[in-house]
């Protein structure tokens, strides 16, 4: 591929610098974090952009209380779905005490010694009475059974919209902070795909989309141009856009939307080339070399993961046009957040070592993509044998994941202490179909405990399959 075929990244007129070394740590912890899509945005301190802010500020605002109310509408929907469903069952048990109150007359005079003509005929008629309700009954039955079933998935769809709104309205919170505090640079994680997140009301200086992968499909479609397609939300008018990895079922829906917008496009490995890169357990090293010669020798990284080399392509493709934007950011700068990323961002959970003998690692890995890069990774371990410790959600390919898994290794299966997770022994029961045995397990802490009873010093534990699942390892 020409990189002639993408516009040039270098500036027609240079921009004033300013002093901005903060910058450095959002920008690493945005594309370290290996997840999708980013909007960086400048809130430099002019009053013009001030003025410009506040009134995003307003813009946001109203976002959220626009959602709070959708919020509340769905909240009361759903109390009515609730309240219906008592009044179902309350018809049914009166509907139970009326038969059962009939069939009681019934039988004290059937089992009277000394029956009368007249309590012969009240019997008769009752049993007619009770076969004509059962009819009736049966009938209700099957009406409310249906009325049921649909009160039911209306609910769990309410439900699924109030976990979706409590997330915009997390995300609304978070961007209205950012307005209140005026800060020069905002870097903004997008929550779930791009064109319709509640993040995208932003005008950002700079997108990232680091890779697509297989994550939400329900959701953003099927195939990776469908996912790919509402990635591209985030692709703004004249705004560069920098794309992390070139798939070649995606790059071409990026392309187009950058094309309709009118917005330089660039590839991180068109504009930075890492020459070396190895992974420890301490960190990352590497060499780089830039689009247009400059060349770095020995820079370092206090994250491991072999997946942090194309991660670290994307940060300095990202910070070489935010530089050339007007930003002033050294190398010593750029060096120094990369080798403390972790101290100065508090990121956890990539590639994480929790202990070295046995050795054990987790890792918030949860798709086709991020499971593949674990695999590759434990690979590389010395050991003599693999305890895996695995729980997942449930709206995630779990099928495809468990596909890829090690047939050798011993399985702790568990849950996270969230809804959306999986029952242990579901989770079980689908692994054991793709050959994979183990025990299961009523937390992530009684799973980790027994994985690091049964291992020796010489074995190897890995702790994945959900971000949720980590959190409560760490």
């Amino acid at each position: 591929m020409s990189a002639t075929n993408y516009p040039s990244a270098t500036p027609q007129t240079p921009a004033p610098k300013k002093d901005n070394r903060g910058l450095i740590y959002g920008v690493l912890i945005a594309a370290l974090l290996g997840t999708w899509g980013y909007i960086i945005y400048d809130k430099s301190k002019t009053k013009e952009v001030i003025q410009q802010k506040d009134v995003q500020y307003s813009a946001l605002d109203s976002s959220k209380n626009m959602i709070q109310k959708e919020y509340e509408d769905a909240l009361l929907r759903l109390d009515a779905m609730t309240g219906t469903n008592s009044k179902l069952d309350s018809l049914v048990k009166s509907r139970d005490k009326e038969i059962g109150d009939m069939k009681g007359r019934i039988q004290s005079l059937v089992r009277k010694q000394n029956a009368s003509a007249a309590d012969i005929a009240e019997a008769r008629e009752l049993i007619k009475q009770l076969n004509g309700k059962i009819d009736d009954y049966v009938k209700e039955i099957e009406r409310l059974t249906g009325e049921n079933k649909q009160l039911t998935a209306d609910k769990e769809q309410l439900t699924t919209q109030k976990a979706d709104l409590e997330t915009n309205l997390a995300t609304t919170d978070a961007a209205k902070k950012v307005a209140e505090e005026k800060v020069d640079i905002a870097i903004i994680e997008t929550g779930l795909g791009g064109r319709l997140d509640s993040t995208n009301i932003i005008q950002p200086l700079l997108s990232i989309i680091t890779n697509i992968g297989w994550d939400h499909t329900d959701l953003l479609g099927d195939t990776l141009p469908k996912i790919a397609s509402e990635k591209a939300g985030i692709i703004k008018h004249k705004t560069p856009v920098v794309i992390g990895e070139y798939q070649p079922e995606t790059f071409p829906v990026f392309m187009e939307k950058a094309r309709v917008e009118e917005s330089p496009i660039f590839l991180s490995n068109q504009k930075v080339n890492i020459l070396y890169f190895k992974s420890s357990i301490i960190h990352s090293a590497f060499d780089v070399q830039f689009q247009f010669g400059e060349l770095w020798k020995n820079v370092y990284c206090d994250l491991n993961g072999i997946y942090q080399q194309k991660n670290i392509g994307t940060i300095l493709s990202s910070l070489d046009l935010i530089r050339q934007s007007g930003f002033k950011l050294s190398e010593r700068d750029i060096r120094e957040g990369l080798l403390n990323v972790k101290k100065n961002t508090g990121l956890m959970g990539r590639w994480q070592i929790l202990n070295t003998q046995p050795l054990t690692v987790c890792d918030t890995g949860h798709n086709q993509n991020g499971i593949e890069y674990v695999l590759k990774q434990i690979a590389e371990q010395k050991f003599e044998n693999l305890h895996m410790v695995i729980g997942m959600v449930k709206d995630k390919d779990i099928d495809k994941v468990l596909s890829m898994l090690p047939k050798n290794a011993i399985y702790y299966f568990t849950k996270a202490s969230i809804p959306r997770a999986m029952d242990e022994k579901e989770l079980q029961a689908k692994a054991i179909s793709f050959g994979l045995n183990g025990k299961t397990y009523r937390s992530v802490v009684e799973a980790k405990s027994a994985a690091k009873l049964a291992a020796n010093k010489n074995d190897m534990i890995f702790i994945g399959g959900s971000t949720f699942v980590v959190a409560e390892a760490i």
